[in-house]
């Protein structure tokens, strides 16, 4: 009786664990202007919303038409994406601009 009991509890948990889906992967994007500037997000819930969004980001802070430099999954974060497409170094015409879901603010 008690070995049948632990194979129906074993079923059991391959049967719950088999209806689990790992997360899905969050995108980011990086693109640049023109002149130089980057922009990046992360955070997206696919490739072609991270696209869509930086290069509207980039325009919005280039007022210039941007380029896609690279996307890539899992890419969860602020600081992964600053990781992937750093910032030019701070001076002259050069500001960040922190918007997005992460920051509550639309950009």
């Amino acid at each position: 009786m008690r070995n049948r009991v632990m194979i129906g509890v074993s079923l059991l948990v391959l049967l719950a664990m088999a209806g689990t889906q790992p997360a899905a992967a969050r995108w980011g994007c990086g693109a640049k202007a023109p002149g130089g500037g980057v922009s990046h997000n992360g955070n997206e819930p696919s490739e072609a919303a991270a696209r869509a969004d930086a290069l509207e980001d980039c325009k919005n802070v280039s007022g210039t038409t941007c380029q896609i430099i690279s996307c890539f999954p899992d890419i969860d974060t602020i600081e992964q994406a600053r990781a992937k497409w750093p910032l030019p170094p701070s001076g002259p015409g050069v500001k960040e601009m922190h918007c997005g879901p992460a920051f509550g603010v639309k950009c």
